[in-house]
């Protein structure tokens, strides 16, 4: 018989030195990004795989992964964002010791009408002096606001400030997952879920002749 000479699978040839799947490398990333530990992470390798990977391969995983997002990060915007939706969430970080921080996150809606996250950055969510910075890196990156309509966004008055300097000729709306408490605090509790249908019906018509059929309902 023929002596194997290339390593294959069914769908072709399998790397030179490769000791695992791709899919286990991306598992993998997943924990890390969910926050597991260097020692939890070679005990779940163990029982998944039989051998516990070494602090030198998890750090060289780590360190794609961190090459990776940095790319991301650093990649160029196109200027065709016309909706923009900005906040502010409120996380638990690892580090020395845990502590909360804010991840300020952006979400483009293009004219083609679809959605990409275009960057996230560590920061203070109440506090402009976070915020401008990070205007100005997706401005540095290539969104200039040229067709930019509408920020999206929380009643905090340090974004809504940062957002108006950076993006004048926008406007500025309300995010309705915000507002809605708001509308509630102000109700009877008796009448508080039927009126909340209806405004999410004002919000989610498509025209303002749905608007007006959704109040006369």
């Amino acid at each position: 018989m023929d002596r194997l000479r290339t390593a294959r699978d069914r769908t072709g040839v399998i790397p030179r030195n490769r000791q695992r799947e791709r899919a286990v490398d991306r598992a993998i990333a997943q924990l890390f990004l969910s926050g597991v530990s260097t020692e939890k992470m070679k005990l779940v390798t163990r029982r998944l795989l039989g051998w516990g990977f070494s602090a030198g391969t998890l750090w060289r995983m780590n360190r794609k992964l961190t090459r990776e997002m940095r790319a991301w990060m650093d990649a160029p915007l196109t200027n065709d964002v016309i909706y923009l939706i900005v906040d502010g969430l409120d996380l638990p970080i690892r580090r020395r010791q845990p502590s909360k921080k804010s991840l300020l996150v952006a979400v483009g809606i293009m004219a083609a009408g679809n959605r990409r996250l275009l960057d996230v950055s560590i920061g203070n969510r109440e506090s402009s002096a976070s915020w401008k910075p990070f205007f100005e890196e997706l401005k540095q990156r290539g969104l200039l606001g040229e067709a930019l309509k509408i920020g999206i966004m929380g009643g905090l008055p340090g974004l809504e400030a940062a957002f108006r300097e950076a993006f004048p000729r926008a406007e500025i709306q309300r995010c309705i997952v915000q507002k809605l408490p708001n509308i509630a605090a102000r109700l009877p509790q008796k009448f508080q879920n039927e009126s909340l249908v209806n405004v999410r019906n004002v919000f989610s018509a498509s025209s303002r002749k749905g608007t007006l059929l959704s109040l006369a309902l």
